[in-house]
């Protein structure tokens, strides 16, 4: 499985490759394997697991918090249509250059409706943070 993601930080829009059980550290300083030009993210914002059927984003204490449709989270599961917002960075799943299965197996099973917005229910990802 071949995973594609498009990263948009304001006019700036880049690709990013994932295989099958990689791991990848976003953020601006030296310890994020994949390095974003975003001020407002922190050294090491958030990691990306892409594991057999689902993609898992994971907050790694970051100052301004990683959101995934608008939710502010600290770890989720991101389907195809997601959004997932770091700084002022984007990010979504670039279906275009991915194959069948990767596709089916990061298509969400439920209504896609739940998927949208502030309709994501919590019982469809991990853990969230509780408003302060």
């Amino acid at each position: 499985m071949k995973l594609v993601l498009k990263v948009q930080t304001g006019s700036s829009v880049a690709e990013l490759e994932m295989k099958m059980k990689d791991v990848v550290i976003l953020g601006r300083g030296t310890n994020a394997s994949h390095k974003l030009a975003d001020s407002k993210l922190s050294n090491a914002h958030c990691r990306l697991v892409l594991m057999t059927d689902k993609l898992m984003v994971y907050d790694l204490g970051s100052k301004n918090g990683t959101t995934v449709n608008g939710i502010k989270i600290e770890t989720a599961e991101v389907y195809i249509g997601d959004e997932i917002k770091i700084g002022e960075t984007k990010i979504t799943i670039h279906t275009v250059r991915m194959d069948k299965e990767t596709v089916a197996a990061l298509t969400f099973k439920g209504n896609p409706l739940d998927r949208n917005g502030k309709n994501l229910r919590l019982d469809y990802t991990a853990v969230f943070k509780k408003p302060k």
